[in-house]
């Protein structure tokens, strides 16, 4: 009897150690599951970054995501060409292809993760306001006035503006005070166009305030036809730029080998020659990228009449929502809001075990009713599961909450527009 008490002991414990490895076996074979889980989405998304809360766009952002469209094909070419100018717009809607952008540089292991982005965008261009300063306009017999002048009506490099305008003006102010402001238009040999420098009357002289529109005018360089040339058949067979050739499309890079000293925020003034109609004014700056960029021009203003210096972008700092999934990468989160009401329902859904977790409830899968705040967790849950909200959707929601106890809840959200 001894011996059987004996055998059948052992034989317990052989099966407690079976059972145990079985047990084991199947936790590492889960942990093994997992691990290679992980493992096949980290070589999925070697090349990216994983995702941060909030992302502020780079200047070489914007580039990037040019090269991505235009390599896309011709039906993305004009949105391409509108993010050229550093910048979303009407043309190229940040909702609309940032997304192409995203799905590039980042990922999440948690489909629904959210990320705030803050890009700039278009808002239009802006002609230089004069409105609220003495503007003068010098006539023949200004520049008459002085005998290197006589019969030219306009300066140039040997008779400078800023060697003039201020005798000019005092021969024209002999009563200005101190601390009058001037804007002095005045023709620049070869510029076809009146331009525009700003003085001011210390009580003595007129001196420059330095304001020049954003052009430096007197110091721009005037294309010669050995710098069409250089930049090769295009502009270089006509000596000329045109709708066919675009001096953005060659200015730049011939300006990186002709400035090579440049820094960012430096800005100069090419004067080109337009095909069939004249000398043009282009003001470029040097950007933090190391490019120069097309920022300003000298074009008419229908609103003044006159011609006046433009500056092409004015873009101000916007932010959107957008949000990863594992199916379509990121997408626009479109500014909705989730309001509880009472009418009839048109979409239903009740909660899954990974909602929870999506909000900070998984360990006991259920919401704490004393906590509050369900029709925001809510909210962020039909956010990451639904592609396709609509304002006017009214979705019935199922959820488990406690409250001394676990019980089903049901909710009626209506899907509006948060503004």
């Amino acid at each position: 009897m001894k011996n059987l008490k004996i055998f059948n002991i052992l034989l317990a414990l052989i099966l407690m150690i079976s059972a145990c490895d079985s047990t084991y076996d199947d936790i590492y074979d889960e942990i093994d599951k997992d691990n290679a889980a992980k493992d096949s989405v980290d070589l999925h998304y070697s090349d990216k970054t994983e995702s941060p809360e909030t992302y502020t766009m780079l200047e070489d952002d914007y580039s990037a995501l040019k090269a991505i469209l235009e390599d896309m094909g011709t039906a993305y070419e004009d949105a391409a060409n509108s993010l050229g100018y550093g910048s979303f717009s009407d043309d190229a809607p940040a909702d609309e292809y940032l997304p192409y952008l995203l799905d590039v540089k980042f990922f999440s292991y948690t489909a629904g993760t959210e990320m705030i982005v803050t890009y700039k965008n278009y808002t239009g261009s802006s002609y230089e306001d004069v409105a609220d300063l003495d503007e003068w306009e010098l006539e023949s017999a200004n520049y008459a006035m002085f005998a290197a002048l006589e019969g030219d009506d306009y300066f140039t490099s040997s008779t400078p503006a800023d060697d003039y305008i201020p005798l000019i003006l005092e021969a024209n102010y002999p009563l200005a005070e101190a601390g009058t402001e001037m804007f002095v238009k005045y023709i620049y040999k070869g510029s076809h166009y009146e331009t525009y420098t700003e003085l001011e009357f210390n009580g003595t002289t007129w001196v420059f305030t330095g304001a020049t529109s954003g052009l430096d005018v007197d110091n721009a360089y005037e294309l010669e036809d050995a710098d069409y040339e250089d930049m090769g058949s295009g502009p270089g067979e006509y000596h000329s730029f045109s709708d066919y050739n675009l001096p953005e499309d060659y200015l730049p890079d011939w300006m990186l080998t002709e400035y090579p000293s440049a820094v960012t925020g430096d800005k100069q003034v090419i004067i080109y020659y337009w095909y069939g109609e004249g000398d043009r004014y282009a003001g470029f700056t040097k950007s933090e990228a190391g490019n120069w960029t097309k920022t300003h021009s000298v074009e008419y203003n229908w609103d003044s009449g006159d011609f006046n210096v433009k500056t092409l972008s004015v873009t101000a700092d916007a932010q959107a929502l957008f949000k990863f999934t594992t199916d379509e990468g990121w997408l626009f989160v479109p500014p909705l809001k989730f309001v509880e009401t009472t009418a009839a329902a048109t979409r239903t859904y009740e909660l899954q075990d990974a909602d929870y977790e999506l909000v900070g409830d998984g360990k006991y899968k259920n919401f704490t009713i004393a906590d509050g705040g369900i029709i925001e967790k809510i909210s962020t849950i039909l956010k990451a599961n639904f592609n396709d909200l609509a304002v006017g959707d009214i979705f019935e929601v199922t959820y488990k909450g406690y409250d001394g106890g676990v019980d089903t809840y049901t909710i009626n959200l209506e899907v509006q527009l948060d503004v």
